[in-house]
Parts: C-alpha cells; sequence; structure tokens
C-alpha cells in the first residue's frame, strides 16, 4: 500500500453555503439518536445540493 492514499481538496470555509450540526447520543430507549431523533438507515438528515460546500 503506498504511504500517501490520496489527496484531499482542501475546503474553503468562507465558501460554505449552510453549516449544520449534527449531534450523536445514546438513549436508554431508542440507542443511537441524531439530533434527539432515533437513528433511521435511509432518512436524509440533510439534502445538500450537489456543487455545494
Amino acid at each position: 500500500m503506498p504511504d500517501p492514499l490520496g489527496t484531499v481538496e482542501r475546503l474553503n470555509p468562507d465558501a460554505a453555503v449552510a453549516t449544520r450540526a449534527f449531534l450523536f447520543q445514546q438513549s436508554p430507549e431508542h440507542g443511537w439518536t441524531i439530533n434527539g431523533m432515533p437513528y433511521s438507515p435511509g432518512r436524509a438528515l440533510a439534502r445538500p445540493r450537489l456543487g455545494t460546500t
């Protein structure tokens, strides 16, 4: 395996069109929650537009 796995383009925070926060917690009733809602595979938590940062 090569030392560098690849290059990562550095994103400019000033170019962001939205800022999102995701709070991951464990709940005795629901197991893992994200922003207070039980984890549900396949449920979209954000819908960023293609090409935006």
